[in-house]
């Protein structure tokens, strides 16, 4: 289950991964550019020592200058050598800081040194190579052994001139382009562990399995606001498929074929769940069957000025208009909708009264599907109290905007009053365009 949920966040956070490759790679592009190039020279010697020509002394000589080899590296950069170089070149620097350019390097089971030398200009690069070779040779033959007539027994020969380099040899940008790269990959591969450890919002179904028992009724998308229903729009589009699936999963949880009323919720605000509940109707009509949509959110949050005036619910209940004044229809002769309404009296007071609960039962012989859009579990209680007058509840997930902690809480709350949900359904926006017109009779706006 672990691998799962990893795997679910990885696919949403993919392009955290490419973005820190992106920058990676960019910023090490960005550092070859400014970075002065440096070029690179080498030039060889060979090392030989004078004997007489038996095997057995040419033997012992090759023995003897290869246990000197590290020692002629060192002397090498050494200031023996390294001032006449600088006093030759007329460089302007220190020992120490020559010694810094040059890099002497011994192959393994030979007798010879590459001698490579450094610097921003080509000439000075081959210049420093052939000169530390040049005065390293004539120290060697100065402080090595001597024969009987006190001429040196070894014997250092060029095997290779540096030649003045055409191409730099750094910055190697392409390079540094592609392990600036590999370690944007690494870094975003380490944020997205990071957040599978510390992010706890839900993505998809894997996380949601994890926080809960009660089953997925099914996954679907909502409308864009100002969009009129899948349904309304394209019978036949895949989204319309996905409410019928729902439509289907609802009245199997519910164990209802015909006569069926449930409270639609969520676990926090924007969740979509009056959007879901209008597709979902008109599922439902499309069987045949009257719908009656109520917005049992009759709070003033999330809604305008327009809406929180606009008689329904809240009204009805109160008296203060009557059932036809109420009620709104839509575009399918089939489902009605009554808005909230401006409460006249306290949300909480409204839901739990007498006259609440006796509305929704004299509605259920002229409505066979009722659904009843409660407040988010979240920042009310109404959940709980609407869920005595109906079968069940169901409540809508928003990926990416609701984490376990809060999922946790709601289901709690909703335990502690006995409810026990019939399932959830998890929400996404609409991936098409957006209408250019509104849904003329649609006038409530989710926010």
């Amino acid at each position: 289950m672990r691998i799962a949920i990893f795997i679910s966040k990885m696919k949403h956070g993919w392009i955290l991964v490419l973005a820190a490759m992106l920058v990676c790679a960019a910023g090490a592009w960005a550092a070859s550019m400014l970075s002065v190039p440096e070029y690179k020279a080498q030039a060889s010697l060979y090392f030989s020592l004078d004997v007489n020509k038996s095997a057995t002394d040419l033997n012992q000589g090759s023995t003897y200058t290869q246990s000197q080899m590290v020692s002629f590296a060192q002397i090498a950069t050494a200031p023996i050598v390294l001032e006449p170089v600088i006093s030759d070149l007329h460089l302007q620097m220190t020992p120490a800081q020559l010694g810094d350019q040059v890099k002497v390097t011994n192959p393994v089971n030979t007798v010879i040194l590459q001698i490579s030398a450094t610097s921003v200009s080509p000439t000075d690069a081959a210049g420093i190579a052939n000169a530390v070779a040049h005065h390293l040779g004539g120290t060697v033959e100065k402080l090595g052994p001597k024969d009987d007539k006190g001429n040196s027994t070894i014997s250092v020969s060029t095997l290779q001139t540096a030649a003045v380099p055409r191409v730099s040899s750094s910055p190697n940008t392409k390079l540094n382009v592609a392990a600036g790269g590999i370690l944007g990959a690494l870094l975003g591969a380490l944020g997205l562990l990071l957040r599978y450890n510390f992010d706890t919002r839900i993505y998809g179904e894997a996380e949601l399995v994890q926080f809960t028992d009660f089953p997925l009724l099914g996954a679907v998308e909502r409308n864009v606001i100002g969009e009129p229903p899948f349904f309304l729009r394209d019978p036949s589009s895949p989204q319309a498929e996905q409410y019928r699936r729902l439509r289907e999963a609802l009245r199997s949880a519910a164990g209802r074929d015909r006569q069926l009323s449930v409270v639609v919720s969520a676990v926090v605000p924007s969740a979509g769940e009056l959007n879901v509940s209008w597709n979902l109707a008109l599922a439902f009509a499309e069987m045949g069957t009257r719908v009656l949509v109520i917005d049992a959110n009759i709070s003033s949050e999330g809604k305008s000025a327009g809406e929180r005036a606009r008689p329904g619910l809240a009204q009805l209940v109160a008296g203060e208009i009557s059932w036809d004044r109420a009620l709104t229809r839509s575009e399918s002769p089939l489902v009605d909708f009554l808005p909230s309404g401006g409460p006249s009296v306290s949300a909480a007071k409204l839901i739990s009264s007498t006259e609440m609960s006796e509305f929704v039962k004299s509605r259920m012989s002229d409505y066979p599907i009722i659904l009843l859009v409660a407040a988010p579990v979240s920042i009310a209680a109404d959940t709980s109290v609407l869920e005595t007058m109906t079968e069940g509840v169901v409540l809508v997930v928003t990926p990416k905007l609701t984490n376990a902690g809060q999922l946790s809480q709601s289901l709690k709350m909703l335990a502690t009053t006995g409810v026990i949900p019939l399932g959830m359904v998890l929400t996404s926006n609409s991936s098409h365009r957006k209408h250019s017109h509104r849904w003329r009779n649609r006038q409530h706006t989710e926010h």
